[in-house]
């Protein structure tokens, strides 16, 4: 899906909007290595908390991330948690059926919040431009 420009038919981008940044996270060049693949997804959030200091919501495009496993699950749990402390919302779309499983399956998708988990991109935006507008 592409992302709205800021030329898109008078509508206002999503990037524009200061207290928003995203995430694409693609696992697959990590699938020999899980603990690397985590701690780069770890150490991208951390470089875009630091570098966006007014960012109020990271918007992480998840449909790259093809399994997640326990350690997966913590880190994930933990970032969420420590996010949310300092007043960002981790939102979350385009989880593969097999990982919104483990999500549910674990308590994951409760620490998360079930309204900041979209099936696509697309609600995902609409969503955050209500919000955020």
């Amino acid at each position: 899906m592409p992302i709205p420009s800021a030329h898109s038919r008078g509508r206002r981008s999503l990037w524009s909007l200061s207290r928003l940044t995203h995430l694409s996270y693609n696992a697959a060049s990590f699938k020999d290595d899980l603990i690397a693949g985590i701690t780069v997804f770890e150490d991208a959030l951390l470089q875009l908390e630091q570098d966006h200091p007014q960012v109020t919501h990271i918007l992480i495009k998840s449909s790259g991330i093809n399994g997640l496993d326990a350690s997966g699950v913590d880190m994930l749990g933990n970032l969420v948690t420590r996010f949310r402390d300092n007043g960002i919302t981790l939102v979350f779309s385009g989880f593969k059926r097999q990982v919104q499983e483990v999500i549910e399956r674990t308590g994951l998708a409760e620490q998360i919040g079930r309204d900041q988990i979209f099936a696509t991109d697309r609600e995902a935006i609409d969503r955050l431009l209500r919000i955020l507008a």
